[in-house]
């Protein structure tokens, strides 16, 4: 398939054929790593993780999760301002 370079502003760009971008599950916004190998351009989806908030917590260490003074001082204080409960 050949796809051709445009400009746009300073850089150049090119438009890739929908049916292409759906068969590689890409959309707009999605990041892709692009290198160059042996005088060839290479486009690979960048696959992000997605983690629960059970999978991040798990890997968090539990004293992080102790109040200290400080922190039970400011939770038992009255809202000063404009703070919305």
């Amino acid at each position: 398939m050949q796809i051709t370079l445009r400009e746009i502003g300073n850089s150049l760009g090119s438009i890739f054929p929908k049916p292409m971008l759906q068969n590689l599950g890409l959309k707009k916004g999605d990041k892709v790593d692009i290198t160059e190998e042996n005088g060839r351009l290479v486009i690979e989806p960048i696959k992000t993780v997605e983690y629960s908030l059970q999978e991040l917590l798990a890997q968090c260490d539990q004293s992080n999760f102790e109040l200290n003074q400080e922190d039970k001082v400011w939770l038992g204080s009255k809202p000063v301002g404009k703070e919305i409960l």
